[in-house]
């Protein structure tokens, strides 16, 4: 477990760790609330700090000897989203603020392109709901999966192998229907889930706020009810005909525990014959984008042709070779060990070339 980012303190607890030593022993200072918008170069060409500006509106010159980008990808940019990704429409997860600032920063240096088209393909769920919403998580579980017409199109276990999920959601247009009978509601409710929600929704979880959170959920228009197959058909608009057909074959695979269309494992075929009926609108998700700026080992932004830019180095999720299409979760906390890491050498690196790090 401790492998992934489920450590004590979770992500604050080495930041704060991080900066306290570096205000103590460096004398460093952190200017919150003061985004660099594009880079400074001396006379002689060479990177030589950046221009940023405060919450106040004011322009702030920052010169150093170093300069090192780490802005956590360009996942809330629409305009570079589409430009560089398969599918540009996911929900992006936490993405707020990542605009692609940073690496277009590099690349206004010379910087090459890389890794830009990766993504990290999270859980379908609902658009903009909070991962620990207990309507959501029913969404996040092996149901049956529909098309905006009602159709099957995979097993329905691969909700956790995220970047399959994610895949096979993209191929439909990147929009679903989770549906579910009362009978599973109540299981959810009083036994527990089957799938875990990360750990802030875990396997067994009993979905007690359910009630609670329904009323918004369905207000929303992202959580649907009815009492028949055509009435879910007609407020989800799925042909019902073809619900209803998906439906008797989802039954049949539970009643003789074989699909015949997906293989799924019997475990997980929960039949939808008890109503009401329940259908949550699920959407492609992502946890950010994992490319963008070429660097070699020492973390060093480097040209297309892997010449060294000076003074500039990049980190973490602005830095494009570290994955191949798309997010590994076989190694479960390769981003954030990444993140650490490569911030490590990158600093190490600029303190090197500069013999920085003297208070």
């Amino acid at each position: 477990l401790y492998t992934w980012h489920i450590y004590q303190g979770r992500g604050a607890g080495w930041i704060n760790a991080l900066q306290k030593k570096g205000k103590d022993k460096y004398g460093m200072q952190v200017l919150l609330n003061t985004p660099a918008e594009k880079l400074i170069f001396g006379k002689d060409g060479k990177v030589a700090g950046v221009v940023a500006k405060d919450k106040d509106g004011n322009t702030l010159n920052i010169h150093a000897k170093a300069v090192i980008i780490a802005t956590g990808g360009f996942a809330d940019n629409p305009e570079m989203m589409k430009k560089y990704t398969r599918f540009p429409n996911t929900d992006g997860i936490a993405q707020t603020g990542k605009n692609g600032v940073g690496i277009q920063m590099a690349w206004s240096a010379g910087g090459g392109k890389e890794g830009l088209e990766v993504q990290q393909s999270y859980r379908p769920g609902p658009r903009a709901v909070s991962t620990t919403n207990h309507v959501s998580a029913t969404a996040k579980q092996p149901h049956l999966w529909l098309t905006p017409n009602g159709e099957r199109f995979c097993d329905e276990t691969i909700m956790g192998d995220w970047p399959a999920a994610g895949n096979a959601l993209e191929r439909i247009g990147g929009q679903m229907w989770v549906v579910y009978d009362n009978k599973n509601l109540d299981s959810m409710k009083h036994d527990g889930i089957v799938q875990g929600v990360g750990v802030m929704v875990p396997i067994g979880a009993k979905l007690t706020n359910f009630e609670k959170e329904w009323p918004a959920a369905e207000q929303a228009g992202w959580a649907v009810k009815a009492n028949t197959l055509d009435e879910l058909a007609k407020k989800t608009g799925m042909d019902p005909a073809v619900l209803k057909a998906s439906v008797e074959q989802y039954n049949k695979a539970a009643e003789q525990r074989h699909d015949a269309l997906f293989a799924k494992d019997p475990q997980y075929i929960f039949p939808v014959k008890q109503g009401p009926f329940y259908a949550i609108k699920s959407v492609a998700s992502s946890l950010g984008t994992l490319g963008g700026i070429k660097v070699n080992d020492r973390l060093q932004v480097v040209t297309d042709k892997d010449k060294a830019i000076p003074n500039l180095y990049a980190a973490g999720s602005d830095v494009g070779g570290m994955y191949g299409d798309s997010y590994d979760l076989l190694m479960a906390g390769s981003t954030i060990g990444f993140a650490v890491n490569s911030g490590r050498i990158a600093a190490e690196s600029a303190v090197k070339d500069h013999n920085l790090g003297k208070k």
